[in-house]
């Protein structure tokens, strides 16, 4: 069920309930393979070093500092790219809402939202 903008309550078509429950599968599915991905890399970095430099705490910490060192740096330049592509002002007029959307739609309660369709 979902509001309309004069406050009747109409049911969801069953096309807009499968596509959202599509939607999240691959975002699910996206998170999960970066995950993997990214503990894969961590983990082989540890067994090509370990023959050089042996198993230790020092190598842990520098293989997980260097990963959030990099995803730091990802994340700053994909904010440059926003930046430096922002024609008009779009993404600064668009991100209180983007932000709004990000942290009300949880997967979660987004998951329990499209269950109710149908």
């Amino acid at each position: 069920m979902s509001v309309l903008s004069t406050g009747i309550t109409a049911q969801r078509a069953p096309t807009e309930c499968a596509s959202s429950l599509a939607m999240l599968f691959w975002y699910q599915a996206l998170i999960f393979a970066t995950g993997a991905a990214t503990l894969a890399l961590e983990v082989l970095a540890s067994r090509i070093m370990t023959p050089y430099f042996g198993v230790s705490l020092y190598i842990w910490a520098g293989i997980l500092s260097i990963t959030l060192t990099f995803f730091a740096v990802g994340y700053s330049f994909g904010g440059w790219l926003t930046r430096r592509l922002d024609r008009g002002g779009q993404f600064r007029r668009r991100r209180p809402r983007g932000t709004a959307t990000v942290m009300w739609s949880h997967p979660t309660r987004w998951f329990r939202r499209t269950q109710k369709c149908g």
